[in-house]
């Protein structure tokens, strides 16, 4: 059983990511959120991408898209099938994604639209 490291809470939420490996814009991709916290985000995809590369990423909540640099922290193989689990550390965020972001977790009025 894997120890949880992770210092904020993680909520379920299933929403399509985009994401770019930085410095090589051609490698990119569409996966799958699994959970998501205010410093990063779970995904699941078809493409292994090697922990501590660097990714540019983006997702739609409600109608703002929210984009950050993030990590790859860790990597996982599922045993029932070829995807991959990985958790992303958000690293740069713009402050008012990120604060849209909290909010939107947290259940509050996210801030208008600027």
């Amino acid at each position: 059983m894997q120890n949880n490291k992770r210092r904020l809470r993680r909520y379920n939420l299933e929403v399509p990511v985009k994401y770019y490996v930085r410095g090589n814009q051609a490698a990119s991709g569409t996966v799958t959120s699994d959970d998501i916290s205010a410093g990063g985000v779970g995904i699941t995809g078809d493409v292994f991408i090697p922990p501590a590369t660097n990714l540019m990423i983006e997702f739609m909540l409600a109608k703002r898209c929210v984009c950050s640099i993030g990590k790859v922290a860790w990597v996982n193989v599922s045993s029932r099938s070829s995807r991959y689990r990985m958790g992303v550390e958000f690293l740069e965020m713009n402050p008012l994604d990120r604060e849209y972001l909290k909010k939107y977790l947290s259940g509050s009025n996210p801030p208008e639209e600027q």
